[in-house]
């Protein structure tokens, strides 16, 4: 399984708003020294395995959170801000198409992972979601709560209230996810 760079990306935008481009920078180091085969250059188009990045993750949320897998959805959330806001999906901003962003998920999940899938289901008052395929020894919580966290965060950028219900998930030792996010107060 690999993971785009563009996520890799959005990671180093969330680190740079709390830390500023010199720890970043200490933090890479440091990284890299302890992960000599993760990528040194990495692109919005580089395919990196997906291993590495979840090493980087857990870093992070070694790092800047304390060890609290709950920060997932934080990074999750920064991604979606960062990719609607001035990465490559600020048109659907623009639109604020709620139905089009949620029937996206399939394809967005294609533009950052080349394993497993994710599908959707809008419906008034709610978007299902299900996150499906990740290799066993990759159901890390990453894949729920960051890729969650990314739609719900896209949906109340585009200005919709939204409450997550999991229904199925890693979190709960399941070998898929399945989230209900209910639109609305």
């Amino acid at each position: 399984m690999r993971v785009k760079g563009t996520a890799y990306h959005a990671r180093l935008n969330l680190l740079r708003s709390k830390w500023g481009e010199e720890k970043v920078a200490a933090f890479l180091k440091g990284f890299h020294e302890r992960h000599p085969s993760f990528p040194r250059k990495v692109l919005a188009t580089t395919w990196m395995p997906a291993d590495e990045f979840l090493k980087l993750n857990d870093a992070i949320v070694d790092e800047v959170y304390d060890g609290d897998d709950e920060s997932l959805w934080e990074l999750g959330e920064a991604s979606a801000a960062w990719t609607l806001k001035d990465g490559p999906y600020k048109n659907l901003l623009e639109t604020r198409d709620t139905r089009r962003f949620a029937n996206l998920a399939k394809v967005m999940y294609a533009n950052f992972f080349d394993t497993g899938s994710a599908r959707s289901d809008y419906q008034p008052e709610r978007v299902d979601l299900w996150i499906e395929g990740i290799p066993d020894g990759l159901q890390h919580l990453y894949f729920e709560y960051s890729v969650v966290g990314y739609f719900r965060r896209g949906l109340e950028l585009l200005g919709e209230t939204v409450r997550s219900e999991c229904v199925e998930g890693f979190s709960k030792g399941d070998p898929r996810v399945f989230y209900k996010l209910h639109l609305g107060s």
